[in-house]
């Protein structure tokens, strides 16, 4: 109930900040995560008057916090950092396997080119590897981003890499 700020994430999932929401039980003065495939879960709850909330590049969540005095406060959620991926410049396989380290219990989404639909792996102690179908005799870009929590948290900045097939 009556939601203040609203924020999208390179990933799509939205977050608000409200009085209250009503989940598996009330939470009030709260940070709601909507995730891109409508799943809601608290964020973050018991703040004083949460109002206006933005990302930055990096993906941190920034929180204006009114605690009542009128010298508020900003709050600043800290997203996890890229992940690294070991990727060559080059390849004659297609597929591709990658492999690559993170922040442990998270979610994945490597983006292969022109895809919309992420190639989504987990990981609980933050190895992972991805299978990449490249497209034969040209450059292939990939976009690798990690959402902590298991993808309840906040998203990485873009990890960018470009793979050239030459068979």
């Amino acid at each position: 109930e009556k939601p203040f700020g609203l924020v999208r994430d390179r990933l799509s999932a939205l977050y608000f900040s409200a009085e209250e929401i009503r989940l598996d039980r009330e939470y009030e003065e709260v940070i709601a995560k909507v995730s891109s495939a409508g799943a809601v879960s608290r964020f973050a709850s018991n703040l004083e008057e949460p109002r206006g909330i933005a990302l930055d590049r990096s993906g941190n969540l920034l929180v204006a916090d009114d605690r009542g005095d009128r010298q508020g406060r900003l709050l600043r959620f800290r997203a996890p950092s890229p992940p690294t991926v070991n990727v060559p410049p080059f390849t004659r396989l297609s597929p591709l396997t990658v492999t690559g380290t993170t922040q442990a219990n998270s979610r994945i989404d490597a983006f292969l080119n022109d895809s919309t639909t992420p190639i989504q792996v987990f990981t609980q102690d933050g190895s992972f590897s991805l299978t990449l179908n490249l497209r034969l005799e040209t450059r292939n870009s990939v976009v690798v981003f990690t959402t902590a929590h298991n993808g309840q948290g906040l998203t990485s900045a873009p990890a960018q890499f470009t793979i050239v097939h030459d068979g």
